[in-house]
């Protein structure tokens, strides 16, 4: 009896092993082996796809942006002033051959103003539309690259403000980075241009420094009387300012009755001082140089007269005309 029911049990499993075999034969023909690597593969493919479409759309995005390259003009990279303007600097970068980023700035008697631009070289030139100065001021920048400066020409130039007062980015620059010194003005190269920041001591450390100037000036005491019994001025101010402000107030034949001839021709002579003209006549270089305002910058041969104001070609055709009578 017990060998029998033994013998059943071994049979029921055996039948239980067959129909598992079954089972799993019938699934296996109804699910291939490689359906799982036929699903990656169409996977990869439709991701090569979008892969490739993004690709195609960003050198479609790219080819909108980038400028032809003319030249590689990487060199033009650096900083530079124009000698006719010494107030007047420009730093320019340049990456990927031709594409330029950078900084004008100008500070005319004080009144800074400044462009920040971000445009391409194409044939050697440049164009930059900036519409604030930081004076107000709109136009655009015209960059030609030259073998050994950049100029800049100011187009279309308008002012919020009086014409006459605006002293933003405009007209004529010549940039360059030539680090040497013409040998006229090498005497004057460690004079250093008073700042209204200035200590008293610093005052006084370039008076004695220029002190020699001065003193070789035949009219000096003349002038000093001027500001003393005149102006009132009787400090050592008198040797950082200004005798007018020729560059920001339009004058007027009243405003010069009762002034002496000298302090006229002065006066007029101070317009070319400010923007760093250097004088021929050895009086008038003696005497400017007194004043801690006045560096010497630029030789009378390369001198430009197109950096004066509107302000200022007025005010030297009064003091002209004063001076003729």
């Amino acid at each position: 009896m017990k060998k029998r029911k033994k013998l059943v049990r071994v049979i029921w499993g055996m039948i239980a092993k067959l129909t598992v075999i079954l089972i799993a034969t019938i699934l296996v023909k109804q699910f291939p082996k490689n359906d799982n690597t036929q699903i990656n593969t169409k996977m990869q493919s439709i991701n090569a796809q979008k892969i490739q479409s993004n690709t195609d759309h960003e050198e479609n995005e790219t080819d909108t942006n980038v400028v032809e390259t003319t030249g590689d003009y990487t060199s033009y990279t650096g900083e530079y002033h124009d000698s006719n303007r010494q107030s007047a600097s420009l730093t320019i970068s340049i990456t990927d051959k031709n594409h330029i980023t950078g900084t004008v700035s100008d500070d005319p008697s004080g009144h800074e103003a400044s462009v920040n631009f971000d445009t391409y070289i194409v044939d050697n030139q440049a164009d930059y539309y900036f519409d604030d100065d930081e004076r107000g001021g709109h136009g655009t920048m015209t960059f030609s690259f030259q073998e050994d400066k950049i100029v800049i020409n100011i187009d279309d130039y308008q002012s919020s403000g009086d014409a006459f007062l605006s002293y933003g980015i405009q007209g004529e620059y010549n940039f360059t980075n030539d680090g040497s010194v013409n040998s006229e003005l090498i005497e004057y190269k460690n004079l250093k241009k008073y700042d209204s920041t200035w200590t008293y001591d610093e005052v006084d450390i370039e008076i004695q420094k220029r002190s020699n100037y001065s003193q070789s000036c035949s009219f000096w005491n003349d002038v000093v009387s001027y500001w003393e019994n005149d102006c009132e001025v009787r400090d050592i101010s008198f040797q950082y300012t200004y005798l007018f402000d020729t560059d920001n107030v339009l004058y007027t034949y009243s405003d010069f009755n009762n002034v002496p001839k000298l302090i006229i021709k002065l006066a007029k002579n101070e317009i070319y001082a400010r923007h760093g003209y250097l004088f021929e006549d050895e009086d008038l270089l003696n005497y400017f140089l007194g004043q801690l305002w006045y560096v010497p910058t630029t030789i009378s041969d390369d001198f430009d007269t197109s950096c004066f104001s509107e302000v200022e070609k007025q005010n030297l055709e009064l003091l002209n005309n004063l001076l003729k009578k």
